[in-house]
């Protein structure tokens, strides 16, 4: 029997909703941005707000004209990097943790986060670049993938370009862990270990190559485990795959309530035991209505697959863990669960 998480807590009065949900290094970072345009169809502007962990009290860190696509904290906490978009215009800016601007860079960038001190991006597809090799701080590694560079490492002042991945299709979503980089193009998910000699891995290059387009992948904290989601149209293989990234070409792992719908979001807790997902509609096969089924937040054991909780109609937009026994779900509310 899957157990059904309670709600513990939550923070209603909130400036507006909950887009995004980051916790990392004891922070809850926050983006707060209205679901609806402006009348001009404008995006109204967004703001980056830091939460204490027990009443999520906000506090604005910064706003931010435009889209705000991700804020993510860097692990001394004193340094934010955020990026967002509007209208052709992608940014990324690095802020201090009372909003004031340390470095700013127009990037054409679609995501972030922070590896080793350092900013990674993940790019729309620039020109190609064949045979160039992979870079880290100036220590050549093997060339495995040709294409244009659709991820870079930046020094945390925007000024250096320390690293760089090649691929053929364009970056969309990047996430990293203290050793590696994981990075997810429309059609593959790799794994990037900067200045380390281990050629980087490519999913459709493996023995867990689906049919389907993948939607995107996250890792673990500790870099030990992978979610990789895929976008089947609901028709073919189980859309979750779960990797152990110590064992990549080892037996894979999809959950086993037999979902073959793909979840919105994916978050490793800080442990990696368990893995959430949240879906918009439920994990069921592919029905034609399924737009009028509810949505459903389910966590998974990350070593099988099972469930082991889950939230009915969550009403949500984005998930994070606050530590390994709770659960945030974010949308017009800030809320906390747990078993």
């Amino acid at each position: 029997m899957v157990a059904s998480l309670r709600k513990v807590r939550e923070r209603t009065d909130l400036p507006a909703s909950v887009a995004r949900l980051e916790v990392r290094h004891g922070a809850v970072v926050s983006i707060l941005q209205a679901e609806r345009t402006c009348a001009e169809g404008t995006i109204e502007p967004g703001g980056v707000y830091l939460h204490d962990p027990v009443g999520f009290t906000p506090k604005l860190l910064v706003e931010v004209p435009g889209q705000i696509h991700r804020a993510c904290p860097a692990s001394d906490l004193r340094r934010f990097a955020v990026l967002s978009i509007e209208e052709e215009s992608h940014r990324v800016v690095v802020v201090d943790h009372d909003g004031n601007v340390l470095a700013s860079k127009q990037i054409h960038a679609w995501d972030c986060t922070w590896f080793r001190g350092h900013v990674a991006l993940a790019l729309e597809s620039g020109p190609a670049s064949q045979g160039a090799p992979l870079s880290w701080s100036g220590e050549v590694e093997p060339m495995f993938f040709e294409g244009a560079e659709i991820a870079q490492i930046w020094s945390a002042d925007l000024e250096h370009k320390h690293g760089a991945f090649r691929a053929e299709l364009a970056g969309h979503h990047i996430d990293a862990s203290n050793d590696a980089i994981a990075i997810t193009s429309a059609i593959d998910f790799y794994l990037w270990q900067p200045g380390s000699n281990a050629p980087p891995f490519s999913l459709m290059r493996s023995k867990h190559k689906t049919s389907c387009e993948v939607a995107h992948g996250v890792l673990s904290r500790d870099g030990t485990r992978a979610a990789v989601e895929n976008d089947c149209g609901g028709r073919h293989d189980p859309q979750l795959i779960l990797l152990r990234t110590n064992d990549l070409d080892g037996q894979r792992v999809g959950p086993r309530d037999g979902t073959h719908r793909s979840p919105e979001e994916l978050a490793y807790s800080p442990s990696g035991e368990h893995l959430a997902a949240l879906f918009r509609v439920p994990g069921v096969p592919f029905r034609d209505a399924d737009s009028e089924l509810p949505p459903v937040a389910r966590v998974y054991r990350s070593e099988d697959g099972s469930v082991v909780g889950e939230i009915p109609n969550p009403n949500a937009r984005t998930i994070a863990w606050l530590d390994d026994e709770t659960l945030l779900l974010g949308g017009r509310t800030l809320s906390a669960w747990t078993w």
